[in-house]
């Protein structure tokens, strides 16, 4: 399934269709389509006979919510939309190299023949590519102008640009390069440069502010010259470099469905539909809108009817301001008036509900407000519940709410910590972990709060901390930016903003409060050393995983890496690299493992080297005698480096 922030629309990837063989109803090139009660089919042709790979789209406006149902030709040009609802749908064809056919009426039982319509010249057949073909065009600063060598700021690299653009920012909320984005709107008016053109576009709206901190702030102001180029260069004519192909092989079995639902000034961030632990939870039943800042009217689809119901989410603080302004990733009025709405108000949420997960009662837990950002008492310094003792917090932008689909029941779960993504772990107690935490990682305990009701008793935080004392154990700790204690840990500060913790996922092996999680479920630092090394020689984490399977079964490694062909001659290159002897250290190495012997027996190389040494940032020469045992401190600490640096 997929939903667009863009469209409020509902798109179903249904399962593989395959058309039949059998009686000859309609006949093309003396091949035929049995169309049932509840179908329409027929054939698509051109100029040069069959169409293969192109849509079908069969499209009605007489059920409660506009509808449609989408297939692709085969080979011979044929198709069959299946299991239509009762309607009369306007249908027609499109596909890469036409433009739009002539919509035909037809209700379900019906035959539908088609005539493909070619596009007249590639401008014409561009306008259907997909938008990330267009936007592939925008240009991007070479490596050579980063680090202070332009006007893009010093502090950012191509790596930073390249996730804006094409992971985290832009394009995670627009569906840039669609037509809408390629083109200037005429509704902003005249500028004298495309870069002017974008400065004014992204101020428009309740998310104008954020956008424009954001490329105007944090970027310097630089990106508005690229994007202005590309429209640009779109509006003088130039076209996509590449092509699409038409839909081939098992591609052409997929079965689209499409609903509109909620309201066109509002739009959905997220949708449910099981709990992805046991995806038969809520079966064929209804769907669960997210519609994050724009309002509180969550939409609700049922599949089945075709209905679209909404359930107004309340909070538990009526008089609480809305969710929008500081603190919030949209502003209470438009910075400046849409090319669309002009300047009105369109979003008003409270409940600010970002996604929801099911549970397997079949009930959905929701990250969203229930109240104003002042945290109660409990969660603040003085607070005698465990986690406030060890770590108080002040204020949280985002909590959780529980809504019972058979009562319509809504309950407030009134976190300390903030929430953004949300996911049940696979522990007793039925765990609830979040992300978007802020300084800590917070959980509930829903076996509790089905048990007690009491949400301060059910949830616990802790803020992150490294074992830098490489003891193996939490110790006090000093602040992220206080220097290194050999006698303590040190906390550190997760970036949300750079999407290092923008989502959470509990490990199917983990239990709550089973300890912290680890490399491929690492039992000890040797199995860290050994994980490492290989993930550095590029090996697969399947192979991964067996190795260290292999190794606590005391097995001989190179029968199970031998299974992995070039992997396994790239392994022996590495190894023999680092054990070539008086090897200086290469710099352009992380880190370096060496040996003052080795052998030939690939599988003792590798169990007497990894639970002995493993590199650091300089090398490091350690005898094969030496014990596991021996090196456990130095390991932990060579592991918390490590770790340090790569958070």
């Amino acid at each position: 399934m997929f939903v667009t922030k863009a469209l409020a629309r509902l798109t179903m990837f249904a399962g593989l269709m395959a058309l039949p063989n059998a009686i000859p109803t309609v006949v093309y090139a003396q091949q035929a389509v049995t169309v049932g009660a509840t179908d329409i089919g027929g054939t698509v042709a051109g100029a040069s006979g069959p169409e293969a790979g192109v849509w079908v789209i069969a499209e009605t406006t007489e059920l409660p919510t506009k509808f449609a149902r989408i297939v692709v030709t085969d080979d011979q040009g044929r198709y069959l939309i299946p299991d239509l609802p009762t309607a009369s749908y306007s249908v027609w064809v499109r596909g890469y190299g036409l433009v739009d056919s002539s919509k035909l009426i037809a209700k379900p039982g019906q035959l539908l023949n088609h005539t493909a319509v070619p596009a007249p010249n590639e401008a014409a057949a561009a306008h259907y590519y997909p938008a990330i073909y267009w936007y592939a065009m925008m240009k991007i600063p070479l490596a050579r102008e980063f680090g202070g060598k332009s006007d893009i700021p010093e502090k950012l690299t191509q790596t930073d640009w390249l996730k804006q653009m094409k992971n985290i920012g832009c394009i995670g909320c627009h569906q840039i390069g669609q037509e809408a984005t390629r083109t200037i709107p005429a509704a902003f008016g005249k500028f004298d440069s495309g870069e002017a053109a974008w400065m004014r576009r992204v101020q428009s709206g309740q998310s104008g502010e954020q956008m424009t901190n954001q490329l105007a702030g944090n970027f310097g102001g630089v990106p508005f010259k690229y994007l202005g180029d590309w429209t640009d260069r779109v509006a003088k004519g130039e076209l996509p470099k590449s092509k699409p192909a038409r839909p081939q092989g098992v591609e052409r079995n997929i079965v689209i469905t499409s609903w509109e639902w909620s309201t066109p000034d509002k739009y959905l961030h997220d949708l449910i539909s099981s709990d992805r632990r046991n995806p038969t939870v809520n079966a064929y039943g209804p769907l669960y809108g997210s519609p994050e800042y724009s309002t509180d009217n969550m939409p609700i689809l049922d599949p089945k009817t075709n209905k679209v119901s909404f359930f107004k989410m309340p909070v538990a603080d009526p008089e609480m301001p809305e969710s929008l302004g500081p603190g919030h990733a949209a502003s209470v009025k438009p910075l400046e008036p849409s090319a669309y709405w002009d300047d009105r108000k369109l979003w008003d949420t409270r409940a600010n509900n970002h996604n929801s997960m099911f549970d397997e009662k079949g009930r959905l837990w929701l990250s969203a407000t229930v109240r104003g950002m002042d945290n109660p008492a409990f969660c603040k310094q003085g607070s005698d519940h465990p986690s406030a003792k060890l770590f108080p917090l002040e204020k949280s932008a985002r909590q959780v709410a529980m809504l019972d689909p058979k009562t319509m029941k809504y309950s407030f779960i009134n976190t300390c910590f903030a929430t953004h993504h949300l996911q049940f772990g696979y522990d007793a107690n039925d765990t609830l972990w979040l992300s978007g935490t802020g300084p800590v990682a917070g959980w509930i305990n829903t076996k509790m709060f089905d048990e007690t009701g009491d949400a301060a008793k059910s949830q616990g935080w802790s803020p992150f901390v490294l074992d830098t004392s490489g003891n193996g154990k939490r110790d006090d700790y000093v602040e992220p930016n206080a220097p290194l204690d050999p006698n303590k840990d040190k906390r550190r500060v997760i970036k949300f903003a750079e999407s290092r913790e923008y989502g959470i996922v509990p490990s199917i092996k983990m239990a709550s409060g089973s300890g912290s999680r680890r490399l491929y479920d690492l039992e000890n630092v040797c199995e860290f050393a050994l994980a490492l090394h290989l993930l550095k020689t590029g090996l697969r984490s399947q192979v991964i995983g067996q190795a260290i399977r292999d190794l606590r079964k005391k097995e001989k490694l190179s029968a199970k890496l031998e299974l992995v062909g070039t992997e396994l001659q790239k392994l022996k290159l590495v190894i023999a690299r680092d054990t070539e002897p008086g090897r200086p250290p290469n710099k352009n190495r992380d880190r370096l493992i060496s040996f003052q012997e080795g052998g030939d027996n690939l599988s003792e190389v590798i169990a007497q080297t990894f639970c002995n040494s493993m590199g650091g940032p300089d090398l490091i020469l350690i005898p094969i005698g030496r014990t596991f045992s021996d090196l456990k401190d130095q390991l932990y600490r060579l592991r918390s480096e490590w770790a340090m640096e790569n958070l």
